[in-house]
């Protein structure tokens, strides 16, 4: 399966944004589920996530999930790229941090830095979801994900804030 994931066609740009927190940087996502950044300094992709076993993989039902318009979103602050997963309900919560530890990041040879076991390795995350997702917007203040499904509804999906009082006690909203 990696090789097949390896063999990379020409396929339809469905969305490219720019990261509001790190402006050189092209988010992009294509018809066949791959997502990644153009590095606007240098014109190279510096990112790309390659979505798990999809049907389109398989040559099954390729039509109805590549025909699919997918419309991700970055949020505001973290170089986080929010994608519609291409196989399943939910949200790939891609990390596009502007570095090497990042782990969708793309090494060309040329970087003087080496990855070393004492640094951290950082995850991406998927987030499942009770509706396939075809579009999703972040909100810029709060990053709140507001998902739009293939079957006309939203889904709202927020972390719960802890508030203070002014006396003391904490609550949760």
């Amino acid at each position: 399966m990696v090789h097949v994931q390896s063999i990379i066609r020409p396929k339809e740009i469905q969305s490219i944004n720019i990261n509001p927190s790190c402006p050189y940087q092209l988010g992009f996502h294509l018809q066949d589920g791959r997502s990644g950044v153009l590095d606007m300094h240098n014109f190279q992709v510096s990112h790309i996530h390659c979505p798990p076993h999809s049907p389109w993989l398989d040559g099954r039902n390729t039509a109805i999930y590549e025909s699919t318009r997918r419309k991700p979103s970055w949020l505001p602050n973290h170089s986080i790229y929010v994608v519609p997963s291409t196989s399943s309900n939910g949200l790939h919560l891609l990390d596009f941090y502007p570095h090497s530890s990042s782990p969708c990041y793309v090494d060309h040879g040329d970087s003087k830095s080496t990855r070393t076991s004492t640094v951290e390795r950082k995850q991406s995350a998927f987030v499942p979801l009770s509706k396939r997702v075809t579009a999703c917007v972040i909100h810029p203040l709060n990053d709140t994900i507001v998902a739009g499904t293939m079957e006309a509804s939203l889904l709202v999906i927020s972390q719960k804030h802890l508030c203070k009082r002014g006396d003391g006690d904490d609550y949760h909203s």
